[in-house]
């Protein structure tokens, strides 16, 4: 509408102009001119004249109210997936849920080390008695302990058995016979009981006659026992040294009742 009215305007400008030009060139071809008329009434609008040129844009006017929304156009294609977003803070826990059951059971593990030992328990009741053990070896035998006290004496035992008496010692030196050994030469010697009594052990002893020879004679003894009867005792021996040896035979004598 406004372009319409615009374009009415530029018409009767024109159509002015033109009765303007056209009184000044009947003015000059008749005369002066005489005083103006009366303005006449408005004659009918003329055609609509050419278009103008568009004219420069105005500024653009205030933003209209937004206009409802239209419909739902249709889904356009999937786009590629875009680039992980950083993870989002944790969401507070949720109730715990139902147990569920029982899951069968997994392979056994390897064994793991051994922990640390705990603390001593408690001790537990006495239990039953076991059946008798082996016997073990027989162990070291241990310190000497610390003696105890005297015990209190004993009652008397009864009366013993007789036992020996007159008990002496019976030398060879009194009855010697040969008593020195010559040097690579066999000697014995006897040594007699008293009368009365019977011998119960003896012995001999070998020397070298030279007070100043040392060490051990070297002699066989091939007869060392008592005399028959229990009489006395009696020993021989082979003289090995260069020197002389003197032999001395003793009995051990006692009455036995």
């Amino acid at each position: 509408m406004a372009a319409v009215r615009i374009r009415n305007v530029a018409v009767v400008g024109v159509v002015a102009l033109a009765s303007a030009v056209l009184g000044a060139l009947l003015a000059l071809a008749w005369g002066s001119p005489g005083a103006a008329g009366l303005d006449g009434a408005d004659g009918r609008d003329g055609a609509a004249g050419i278009a103008g040129a568009d004219g420069v844009t105005g500024p653009a006017g205030p933003a209209g109210p937004a206009g409802p929304a239209g419909p739902r156009g249709p889904a356009g294609p999937r786009g590629a997936a875009g680039a992980a977003g950083a993870d989002g803070a944790d969401g507070a826990d949720g109730l715990p849920g139902a147990d569920g059951p029982q899951g069968p059971s997994g392979p056994a593990g390897p064994a793991g080390d051994d922990g640390a030992t705990g603390p001593q328990g408690a001790t537990g009741p006495q239990g039953a008695v076991g059946p008798q053990g082996a016997v073990g070896p027989q162990g070291a035998v241990g310190p000497q302990g610390a003696t105890g006290p005297a015990g209190p004496a004993g009652p008397a035992g009864p009366a013993g058995a007789d036992g020996v008496s007159g008990y002496t010692q019976a030398f060879s030196t009194h009855v010697i016979e040969g008593g020195t050994l010559t040097s690579d030469t066999v000697g014995s010697a006897s040594a007699a009981c008293p009368a009365g009594t019977v011998v119960l052990g003896g012995g001999y002893q070998i020397d070298f006659v030279d007070d100043d020879a040392s060490g051990w004679p070297d002699v066989d003894v091939f007869w060392n026992y008592p005399i028959g009867g229990q009489r006395g005792w009696r020993a021989a021996a082979l003289n090995n040294e260069n020197e002389d040896l003197l032999l001395t035979v003793f009995a051990l004598c006692a009455a036995v009742d």
